[in-house]
């Protein structure tokens, strides 16, 4: 979307969002809904804000519904346990709506079937119904075999340029989503499906950068973000010394996002993205320090990736994580490759 067509709809939706004083997410909600009508698209992918139940994207009867995975995260408003926040994202299964999900935690993964179970939505669990075989991690990407007798698809040597084995399995659900659709009548054939997965670009999750020293960007911002990532630098980039520019929110527990790093080599460079919602630098120094991990703090997000910058060695990788809000900061100043 253009800068202008962007502004045009924002217009529009100008006296509406002051009349119900709607919100920076309802707002984005409206323009893209509006927007995808007028381009009218033959499909619209709608990922919700934050949850599901109450999220403003849940307005629409979708073709389908899918849960990737369930984590604690959001716990103030989504619940205290994984079935709490299962019960928040099931609102997005609709009457008859096929329902795909990659949940495994029997908590979570029954009150999901329960939901379909009333919605009468039927309920694709991946682990169940797929089987993903000849995997193999790159840094340039993956490459996995997928069959499902029941979804009746069996596509070997499929690739992707996302890093990373959580998103083996996030393909692999893409393509079951895909195969649905394709049966209900939309063109989305192996060959779409095969060059779809192969051309995905998505910045800040798992990027890969060259130069020197390389460069990897993640926005991992919570526990379970933060496991995968850590389990990808040891598969990808083994024994390598990582020097990771870090900020959190406020709303995020610091030590179990950190736990993960215990087992590798890694010095922080804590700071504060631009944000008031950004926990200060020396309050994750602390609890890192606390945890026996090495880092220092810094003012500004600049200062800090410059010092993680300059403290690199040959062979080092540095690393930018914890917040989307700091990766745009550093994009901004020019500091990061703007790759939108």
């Amino acid at each position: 979307m253009s800068t202008r067509a962007f502004e045009a709809l924002l217009r529009s939706c100008r006296p509406t969002v002051d009349e119900l004083k709607a919100t920076y997410f309802e707002v984005l909600t409206a323009i893209a809904f509006k927007y995808f009508a007028e381009q009218q698209v033959d499909l619209a992918v709608i990922e919700t804000g934050l949850g599901g139940r109450l999220d403003s994207t849940n307005i629409i009867t979708p073709e389908l519904s899918i849960i990737t995975s369930i984590g604690l995260e959001h716990q103030d408003y989504l619940g205290k346990n994984l079935a709490e926040i299962a019960g928040e994202k099931a609102g997005i299964i609709k009457r008859h709506r096929p329902c795909i999900s990659g949940v495994r935690q029997p908590q979570a993964a029954a009150v999901l079937a329960a939901a379909c179970n009333k919605q009468r939505a039927r309920l694709i669990e991946t682990h169940k119904f797929m089987r993903i075989s000849s995997t193999r991690y790159t840094q340039a990407g993956s490459e996995f075999h997928v069959k499902s007798e029941r979804l009746g698809f069996d596509y070997a040597k499929v690739r992707t340029n996302l890093l990373g084995s959580h998103q083996v399995k996030n393909a692999a659900l893409a393509i079951a989503a895909a195969r649905l659709l394709h049966n209900a009548g939309f063109n989305l054939n192996e060959r779409a499906v095969r060059e779809g997965l192969a051309q995905t670009h998505w910045p800040a999750r798992m990027q890969l950068v060259h130069g020197d020293p390389e460069l990897l960007l993640d926005a991992a911002h919570n526990a379970d973000g933060m496991r995968v990532l850590t389990q990808t630098l040891a598969r990808l980039f083994p024994g390598r010394r990582v020097k990771i520019v870090l900020s959190l929110m406020n709303d995020k527990a610091v030590a179990p996002v950190l736990r993960p790093w215990q087992k590798l080599p890694a010095e922080f460079f804590f700071t504060a993205a631009a944000t008031a919602r950004a926990r200060a630098a020396s309050d994750l120094m602390q609890q890192a320090r606390a945890m026996s991990l090495r880092g220092r703090a810094y003012d500004a997000a600049g200062q800090a990736f410059a010092a993680a910058r300059e403290s690199c060695r040959k062979n080092d990788l540095l690393c930018v994580a914890g917040s989307h809000y700091l990766i745009g900061e550093l994009m901004q100043q020019g500091l990061l490759p703007y790759s939108y």
